[in-house]
């Protein structure tokens, strides 16, 4: 079952509520997905991942002295807008009251899908309550060069009293308001993927990249060197080596992970070993595992043993195959292995 990413629940005890009719919105939300930033007064702040899908959860109570029936919800998209809702969910939601001195516990309705599904219509009685999940998926790289940057901004729902003539009410999304954050121009630059595994305690694979951690985002020091940072993507010392840096690898129950690999004295195609054994090849090879473990903490496993073959090395592009054994906690070995690919920058 997929996991709920960047999951951010906000609780509050005020609502907002159109005149007339029967909805007051609570100022609680919840919000998951990569591409998932925070959330703050103005709006719930979002990075660009093409194609990347994210949900958003919002609760509505009954405040009329009738029976509703909720048929449908959406929120409209402004014209060129790179956020488009694919699916609603409907869910009674009527958590314990909160009676404690130091705040309420924090309940959630987000379920982690965020594809495309549709609502069945849902009874919600005088004074109880409706959970509202809108999932949404980003716009491919392409649609950027018209996009707009206006914010999601209303919700819709479609309601009716028994068999009425079905109706329809507007709420603002306050602090629910989508603000993307326009992508860059090296947010679509189409790179080479690699390929790599790894087993034993931090077992994932590339298959589990992050999204959005293979961006390369390159600033320049206050020294005048170009400082990057992102993932299968290579940089050429100024002592003539080549570092690769991977993307950052996540599996469900498992640490983020990223691969490096070093080639300190890099001289084109053919085989590189252990630092510790040079003459089997044309130059030292090292490859380092940094784990994500803790709260903000990384840790850095180098490899007892590597072997790294180059067989691209062709104007900025590089690529090969590698495979590595590395120690890990409390002894314990494990192994990376698997095709690189990466494009260069030079510091």
């Amino acid at each position: 079952m997929p996991v709920v990413l960047a999951l951010l629940v906000v609780a509050g005890c005020g609502g907002v509520r159109q005149s007339g009719a029967p909805f007051m919105k609570s100022d609680s939300l919840e919000a998951g997905g990569w591409p998932v930033l925070g959330s703050a007064p103005s709006g719930l702040a979002l990075r660009f991942i093409e194609g990347g899908r994210f949900g958003i959860g919002l609760v509505l109570h009954n405040s009329s002295g009738r029976t509703v029936t909720v048929v449908d919800a959406r929120t409209p998209v402004p014209p060129r807008g790179l956020v488009h809702q694919v699916g609603t969910r409907l869910v009674s939601w009527n958590p314990p009251p909160c009676g404690g001195h130091y705040g309420c516990p924090a309940y959630a309705f987000l379920r982690s899908s965020f594809g495309a599904v549709r609502p069945a219509p849902l009874s919600v009685a005088p004074g109880e309550g409706v959970g509202v999940q809108l999932n949404y998926q980003l716009d491919s790289c392409s649609a950027v060069p018209f996009a707009s940057a206006a914010a999601v901004q209303d919700l819709e729902v479609d309601y009716r009293y028994g068999q009425e003539t079905l109706r329809r009410e507007t709420l603002p999304l306050g602090s629910g308001r989508l603000r993307l954050r326009l992508p860059a121009a090296s947010d679509c630059v189409r790179r080479p993927h690699s390929r790599i595994a790894l087993d034993g305690s931090f077992a994932t694979s590339s298959a589990w990249t992050i999204p959005g951690s293979n961006t390369v985002t390159c600033t320049r020091a206050a020294a005048g060197t170009l400082q990057c940072t992102g993932g299968d993507t290579c940089t050429r010392t100024a002592a003539g080596g080549l570092l690769f840096r991977s993307g950052l690898y996540e599996s469900p129950g498992k640490p983020a992970v990223r691969v490096a690999i070093k080639l300190p004295r890099f001289a084109g195609k053919g085989l590189y070993r252990t630092l510790s054994k040079p003459a089997r090849g044309l130059g030292p090879a090292r490859v380092l595992v940094s784990v994500g473990i803790g709260l903000h903490g990384w840790t850095t496993f180098p490899a007892s043993t590597s072997v790294v073959t180059v067989t691209k090395a062709a104007g900025s592009t590089f690529g090969g195959r590698f495979h590595a054994t590395l120690i890990g906690p409390k002894g314990m070995p494990f192994r990376a292995y698997g095709a690189w690919r990466c494009t260069t920058t030079r510091r």
